[in-house]
C-alpha cells in the first residue's frame, strides 16, 4: 500500500509552494497558463475532457466541470482545499482514490496541483474546455416515461360488451372474447369433463386425478356441470396439496436453494422453514399484501411471530461465498441480488441495470437503484450460523434457563467426580503429574497473567471485524479484561459500561498446533473467533474461568505467521466482565488435553483396563454435554434476516457498481419514475423498531407498506399477471418479471388492469382468484387446433384455445410415483435425499460427501419440492426436465426437448424401478391379461383404453415373450415403462 498524502502535509507543501498572500486573479490566471495547463493537458484532459466521453462523468478542462464534480462529487471543496477530491486522487490516498490511474505523478506535480488548489483553482479563460451541453449526464424522467402503461395508475373499468351471450357475463371471458372479435378468431368450444378434470388437478394440486376422481366428476358434470366444476374447484382449493404446487411457482421466482453455491456449496441451516411458510401461506391463502410485507419485514411489523420471522428467510436465499476474492465487494453483491429479485419478483422492474450506470432503457437513474438498496443496508451479512435466530416465548425461555442451570449443575458436580478418579487412575499409570505444573504454552494471555493488548470498540463495527484483514484504526486500545466486576485472580484493566463489546488481538504462529485449549470468564452470551471462523459460543455467565478443550475446527481455523482472536460479549446490568486466554497447553486444562490429543486412544485403553470403567469416554461425554448446554438457546432455530441496529450507516453510490469507489450519499427511496414528482428518489424514512431482544431500522418495514399501497401501480398488476401466466401458460405480459421497455407488452392491458382491481378489492386473496379464472369460458376451452386460428394466431397471443403443455419436472416425477403407488403425501419438514445416479455423483467435488442419502426408504418418495435443492448438484431427472435454475430467479420456466429426457425416462434406475411397482399395480385390475393393461392405462392416463390400444399392446406383450425371452411379469413392466413415455402422460390439454 502506498502511504497517504496526510492533510498536515499536504499543508506544509502549500505552504512552502504557495505564492504571497493577495495575489491578484491574472497572477492566478497565468500560473495555471504556465504551470496547471501543461500538467492537467499531459496527465488528465484525454480521460477528463478532450472530448464529450467523460469517464466519471467528470471534466477537469473548465472551472465549472471541476466545480460539478462527477460519479464522486465535486473535485475542489471551496471551504477545505486541502481536502479537495482533486488532491485526494492524486496524492493516491487509499485504493479507490488513485489518478492517474497508471502512475502517480511525481512529487513536483502535485506540488504545482496543490499551490493551484490552494490558489482557489482558478483557471485561464483562453483555455478553458466547456464541451457541449450533452456532454454531462443529467438524468431526468419526462412525461413519456410515466405515461409508459406500466406506470401509470391501474385504471378501473367495467369489462367491454360483446353480443356472445356466453361470453358476456365473466368479466374475463368479455375481455378476450372482444379482442378475438377484433382479430376475426374464433375461441375453441369448451374441453369434456375427462379433459378438464385432469387439468384442474395438474394446475392447482399438481398431481394426476385418480379413476375414480374422473369418474365421479364425469358422472356429477351430466347432472349439472356448472355445480359438478365449481365444487370441484373448492375441493382442489383445499387440499394441502395445493400448497405445494403453488409455492413452487413463487420458490421459482424467489431462487429458493438450500445451500450457498460456490465451491463447498454448504447447507443452509433450516432454510427449509421458509419453503414451509410457503406452502402454508398458499394453503391458509394469507392475503398477498401480508406475504409481501412478511417476507420482506417480517421481524419489523409491530409484533412479530414465529410465522413472520420465518418469512425473512427470503433475504437469506441467495448465494453466498464463504471465502470471496474480495470481502467488502461480496457483501455488496449480495445486497445487489436481493435488490434485483425484490424489484423483479414484486414489480417486474430491471433495478439491476442501473448498478453501475443509468438504465439504459427503463427511466431508472443509479441513484435510484442505491436509494432502493439503502432499504436493506441494514441487514446482517449472511454466516453459514451466524443468522440462526431461535424463537422462544418469555415463558419457555424462563423454563429453558432454569432446567440449563439445574443440569449444568449436575453435570460440573458430575465431571469434578469423574476429573478426581481419572487423575488416580493416570497417576497410578505415571501418565499424569498430580501437581499439574506442566509447562504452559500460552499464545494469547489473560489478566491472570500479563494480560493481552486488545483492539476494541463498543459500536457495531462493519461485517468483516473478526477477519484477519480488518482494519478500522477507529477501534480503541487496552488491556484486557473488560468490566467492572472482578473475577477471583484476575485485575480489571479496562472499563465496560455498555450493552456489547466488540474485542480482538493478534497473536503469531510458526507451526500449528495439535489442540487448542480457551480459558475464559464471560458474563451472559459470548461468542469467540479465530481468523473469523466461530469456535465458541456461550449463554449466560460463567462463576470463574472455565478451561475448554476446542474442538478440531478450531485448530483448523488457525495459520502460520499472523492469526486474530475476536470476541463478541453482552451485558445488561452494567456489572460484567470479559477476559479470556488462549493457549496450546494448559495448567487448568491438562487432564482434558491429555485425554483428547493424538495418545486419547491409547490412554482410554489403559485406563478402562485399570479402572474397569470407561472413565475417560464417560469424561469426554460430560464435557461435551456440557459444551452444549452451554451454547444452546431456547425454542426453535430459524434461519431469518437480522439487522445491525437502527442505525445502518450511510449508503453511497458505487462509481461503475465497485464497492471500493463510493460516491454520492443516498437515502432510502424510491424509484423517482414510479413514486415522484421531480426525476430524484421519494426518500421514505423509518424510525427503528425493536421486535424482541432484536433492533432494526424499519427501513425494510416501510418500503413493504410502499409494495402494498393500492396507488402503486405495479405490485397488484405483476401479481395478477402471474397468476394468469400459470393458469394460461403465458402471461398478459409474457415478460413476466419486466414491465420495462426491454419486456414485451400487454396482449391484453385492460384485462390487466381489471384483473389487479379484482385482485385488490377481493382483499389480495389469491385462491378468490383461481376461482375467478378457472371458472372462466377461457380457461375451459379445449387445447385442439383449428387451422384457421393457426394461420392468424400461431403463438394464441389472443387466447383462442386453451395450451397445451408438457407437465414440469416436478409434475412428472411426482405423476411416476403418484400411479405406481408409491408416493409418500408427508408435508414439510427437512429436505430428504433421494438416491442418485454414481455418474451424478461424480460430478460433486466431494462425492462421498455431497448427497447423503436418506436412510429412511419411505423419504426418498416424498414430493419432489421437498428434494434437497442443492445448488452445485441437482437431481438428475428433475434438472434433465427444465427445473429452475437456483442461481437466478426464474419468472418463467421453457421447456426443451433434448435427447437426455427421452434417455432419462427410457433408461433411468429410477423411472426403470417405478415402472416395475406400477406394473404390479396391472395384476389388481384382473386375472387376464388385457383387464390388467387396461387398469393400468386408465391409472396412468385418466380414461379407457380403447379396443385397438389393448389389441396391440397384447400383441407387444407376446412380442417381448417369444420375441425377447421375457418373463410375462418383465414383459408387463415393459408395457408399464411404455406407457410412462407416452406423451400422453406427460402433456396436459
Amino acid at each position: 500500500m502506498r502511504s497517504p498524502l496526510r492533510s498536515n502535509l499536504l499543508w506544509s507543501i502549500l505552504w512552502i509552494a504557495a505564492p504571497a498572500a493577495g495575489a491578484d486573479e491574472l497572477a492566478g490566471e497565468a500560473f495555471f497558463a504556465e504551470k496547471v495547463h501543461p500538467v492537467l493537458e499531459e496527465h488528465c484532459f484525454e480521460c477528463h475532457g478532450v472530448d464529450d466521453t467523460l469517464k466519471g462523468d467528470f471534466r477537469v478542462t473548465s472551472r465549472e466541470g471541476l466545480l460539478d464534480g462527477g460519479d464522486l462529487g465535486p473535485a475542489y471543496d471551496e471551504g477545505s482545499p486541502a481536502e479537495s477530491l482533486l488532491l485526494q486522487m492524486i496524492s493516491y490516498r487509499g485504493e479507490d482514490r488513485q489518478m492517474p490511474p497508471k502512475a502517480k505523478l511525481p512529487p513536483e506535480k502535485i506540488a504545482v496541483l496543490a499551490e493551484w488548489i490552494e490558489r482557489g483553482a482558478p483557471y485561464a479563460p483562453e483555455l478553458e474546455i466547456k464541451g457541449t451541453e450533452e456532454a454531462r449526464r443529467e438524468f431526468t424522467v419526462t412525461e413519456s416515461d410515466r405515461e409508459w402503461w406500466a406506470y401509470r395508475p391501474v385504471s378501473k373499468s367495467d369489462p367491454p360488451g360483446v353480443d356472445d351471450s356466453d361470453w358476456a357475463t365473466h368479466g374475463v371471458d368479455a375481455f378476450v372474447k372482444a379482442q378475438l372479435d377484433r382479430e376475426g378468431l374464433k375461441p375453441n368450444p369448451e374441453a369434456s369433463p375427462a379433459v378438464l378434470v385432469r387439468r384442474l388437478h395438474y394446475d392447482l394440486v399438481g398431481l394426476p386425478p385418480t379413476p375414480e376422481e374422473v369418474d365421479a366428476f364425469v358422472s356429477a358434470s351430466r347432472q349439472d356441470s356448472e355445480k359438478a366444476y365449481a365444487e370441484l374447484v373448492e375441493e382442489l382449493l383445499g387440499r394441502p396439496q395445493y400448497g405445494e404446487k403453488w409455492a413452487r411457482h413463487w420458490l421459482d421466482l424467489v431462487r429458493y436453494a438450500e445451500t450457498n453455491g460456490f465451491e463447498r456449496d454448504n447447507p443452509k441451516p433450516h432454510i427449509w422453514r421458509y419453503r414451509d411458510y410457503v406452502v402454508d401461506a398458499f394453503n391458509r391463502d394469507k392475503p398477498y399484501d401480508r406475504f409481501v410485507i412478511e417476507q420482506l419485514a417480517g421481524d419489523e411489523i409491530a409484533e412479530p411471530t414465529m410465522e413472520s420471522m420465518i418469512a425473512t428467510g427470503y433475504h437469506r436465499l441467495m448465494q453466498w461465498d464463504d471465502e470471496p476474492a474480495d470481502r467488502k465487494q461480496h457483501v455488496y453483491d449480495v445486497l445487489a441480488d436481493n435488490v434485483q429479485v425484490t424489484s423483479e419478483a414484486f414489480l417486474a422492474t430491471t433495478l439491476g441495470c442501473a448498478r453501475c450506470h443509468d438504465h439504459k432503457a427503463d427511466p431508472v437513474s443509479q441513484k435510484d437503484y442505491y436509494s432502493f438498496m439503502a432499504f436493506f443496508k441494514g441487514v446482517t451479512h449472511y454466516e453459514t450460523a451466524g443468522t440462526l435466530v431461535n424463537w422462544a416465548t418469555e415463558e419457555e425461555r424462563e423454563v429453558f434457563e432454569a432446567d440449563r442451570t439445574r443440569r449444568l449443575a449436575e453435570l460440573s458436580e458430575k465431571r469434578d467426580r469423574l476429573s478426581e478418579a481419572l487423575k488416580r487412575v493416570l497417576t497410578d499409570l505415571d501418565l499424569f503429574d498430580s501437581t499439574g505444573e506442566a509447562p504452559e504454552n500460552t499464545v494469547v494471555d489473560d489478566a491472570r497473567g500479563k494480560g493481552a493488548i486488545w483492539s476494541y470498540t463498543t459500536r457495531e463495527p462493519t461485517d468483516d471485524w473478526s477477519e484477519v484483514g480488518f482494519l478500522d484504526k477507529s477501534w480503541f486500545k487496552a488491556r484486557g479484561g473488560f468490566g467492572t466486576g472482578n473475577p477471583p485472580g484476575s485485575v480489571v484493566t479496562t472499563k465496560w459500561d455498555s450493552e456489547v463489546i466488540w474485542m480482538r488481538t493478534t497473536f503469531g504462529l510458526s507451526a500449528v498446533p495439535e489442540s487448542l485449549i480457551l480459558e475464559i470468564h464471560h458474563c451472559e452470551d459470548v461468542e469467540v473467533f479465530l481468523n473469523g471462523s466461530r469456535i465458541h459460543e456461550a449463554k449466560g455467565s460463567t462463576e470463574d474461568y472455565e478451561a475448554i478443550v476446542l474442538p478440531p475446527s478450531a485448530t483448523s481455523a488457525l495459520q502460520t505467521g499472523k492469526n486474530v482472536v475476536a470476541v463478541r460479549c453482552r451485558q445488561s446490568n452494567g456489572e460484567g466482565y470479559i477476559d479470556l486466554a488462549l493457549r496450546t497447553r494448559s495448567n487448568a486444562a491438562v487432564l482434558e488435553t491429555l485425554v483428547a490429543g493424538s495418545k486419547a486412544d491409547a490412554i482410554s485403553r489403559r485406563v478402562e483396563e485399570a479402572a474397569g470403567a470407561d472413565l475417560v469416554g464417560e469424561f469426554k461425554d460430560v464435557l461435551d454435554e456440557i459444551a452444549k448446554r452451554r451454547a444452546a438457546e431456547p425454542g426453535v432455530p430459524l434461519n431469518v434476516v437480522t439487522e445491525k441496529g437502527g442505525e445502518p450507516g450511510p449508503m453511497h453510490i458505487h462509481v461503475r457498481g465497485s464497492a471500493h469507489a463510493p460516491g454520492e450519499v443516498v437515502e432510502p427511496g424510491l424509484p423517482a419514475v414510479l413514486a415522484s414528482s421531480d426525476s430524484k428518489p421519494r426518500p421514505i424514512g423509518a424510525k427503528p423498531v425493536a421486535g424482541g431482544e432484536r433492533t432494526s431500522s424499519g427501513r425494510r418495514l416501510a418500503l413493504a407498506g410502499w409494495m402494498v399501497d393500492p396507488e402503486n401501480p405495479l405490485t397488484a398488476r405483476v401479481v395478477a399477471n402471474r397468476l394468469w401466466q400459470h393458469h394460461f401458460g403465458r402471461g398478459i405480459v409474457p415478460s413476466a418479471s419486466d414491465f420495462g421497455r426491454l419486456g414485451e407488452m400487454p396482449s391484453h392491458p385492460g384485462l390487466l388492469d381489471w384483473l389487479a382491481v379484482q385482485f385488490v378489492e377481493s382483499g389480495w386473496s389469491v385462491k378468490d382468484m383461481h376461482r375467478l379464472l378457472l371458472r372462466s369460458r377461457t380457461y375451459r376451452m379445449s387445447s385442439a387446433p383449428d387451422s384457421g386460428s393457426l394461420e392468424r394466431d400461431p403463438e394464441n397471443r389472443n387466447f383462442w384455445r386453451y395450451p397445451m403443455r408438457r407437465l414440469t419436472a416436478e409434475e412428472l416425477r411426482d405423476s411416476i410415483l403418484a400411479i405406481s403407488g408409491n408416493l409418500n403425501p408427508k408435508a414439510g419438514g427437512p429436505w430428504v435425499y433421494p438416491p442418485l445416479p454414481e455418474e451424478v455423483l461424480a460430478t460433486a467435488s466431494r462425492p462421498d460427501k455431497a448427497w447423503p442419502v436418506s436412510q429412511d426408504a419411505d423419504e426418498h418418495f416424498r414430493r419432489s419440492l421437498y428434494v434437497h435443492a442443492k445448488r452445485s448438484l441437482r437431481h438428475q431427472m428433475l434438472a434433465d426436465f427444465d427445473q429452475a435454475d437456483t442461481d437466478s430467479a426464474c419468472a418463467v420456466r421453457f421447456a426443451t426437448t433434448v435427447p437426455t429426457q427421452a434417455l432419462t425416462m427410457l433408461n433411468s434406475r429410477f423411472v426403470n424401478d417405478q415402472a416395475a411397482v406400477f406394473a404390479r399395480r396391472f395384476r389388481s385390475g384382473g386375472d387376464d391379461l388385457r383387464s390388467r393393461i387396461a387398469f393400468g392405462w386408465k391409472l396412468a392416463l385418466q380414461r379407457e383404453a380403447t379396443d385397438e390400444e389393448l389389441d396391440r399392446l397384447e400383441i407387444l406383450h407376446r412380442s417381448l415373450r417369444e420375441g425377447s425371452d421375457l418373463e410375462p411379469d418383465e414383459a408387463l413392466e415393459r408395457i408399464a415403462l411404455l406407457t410412462l413415455n407416452l406423451n400422453e402422460f406427460m402433456y396436459l390439454d
